[in-house]
């Protein structure tokens, strides 16, 4: 008794998720950002994921943030028809770019009120470098709901999960940043915490699909 009391104290004391992968099946299977965690008003951000897409399916969601009670994306990335799609401030792009299955795939959002570009990278390579004119809000709205491995919506103030936009693979190492990173800096952080999101259990939760352990991950059971 008193040695599983002393794996579930570690258990609890190091929430690192690093070194561990979210494996999405479909149906009934997503993670969600923690309610400890709050996003704040953000002018400029950087989200970083890697994903692995096991089979081909003609939609699918790496994840989605939306105030609550909105339907459109307060920012999100996602595939479908061969492209991907990402979302800011409701605006959807569509990208002639696809991620191959069966191998990792890191991907980025980055944007800057300040100079007012939206950019999306693939294993480091710019994809889409898009303006955005004073039409566009100045900041992230606070306070949203997000969602990894499925899109969702809102009945009333009831969430529910969109049917056929489950991704069936593996994801790792959300993070996310209050700063726009270049290109150079997304390089020196692709093993770093986020200072928003962390890939821990105290940021991001679980459902119906926990945390497996990959030793073939490429950065490890640790950040720096």
């Amino acid at each position: 008794e008193k040695i599983y009391c002393l794996f579930l104290f570690k258990a609890l004391a190091n929430p690192s998720l690093w070194g561990k992968k979210a494996v999405f099946f479909g149906h009934s299977c997503h993670w969600q950002l923690s309610k400890t965690c709050t996003v704040p008003p953000l002018e400029e951000l950087s989200v970083c994921t890697d994903i692995w897409r096991q089979i081909h399916t003609p939609v699918w969601t790496a994840f989605v943030y939306k105030k609550p009670g909105e339907h459109r994306a307060e920012l999100g990335l996602a595939g479908a028809g061969g492209n991907l799609k990402a979302w800011l401030f409701g605006r959807e792009w569509v990208i002639a770019h696809d991620l191959p299955l069966l191998n990792w795939h890191t991907v980025c959002l980055t944007w800057s009120n300040h100079t007012r570009y939206f950019h999306l990278l693939v294993n480091g390579t710019v994809c889409l470098s898009s303006p955005l004119n004073d039409s566009f809000p100045s900041h992230l709205a606070a306070g949203g709901v997000l969602t990894l491995g499925v899109s969702h919506s809102f009945v009333g103030n009831i969430m529910v999960f969109e049917t056929g936009t489950n991704l069936i693979g593996g994801l790792t190492l959300f993070r996310m940043w209050r700063q726009e990173l270049s290109m150079q800096q997304l390089a020196e952080v692709k093993c770093a915490s986020g200072d928003i999101v962390t890939w821990t259990t105290r940021d991001l939760e679980s459902y119906g699909c926990p945390a497996v352990t990959d030793n073939q991950l490429k950065c490890g059971k640790a950040s720096p």
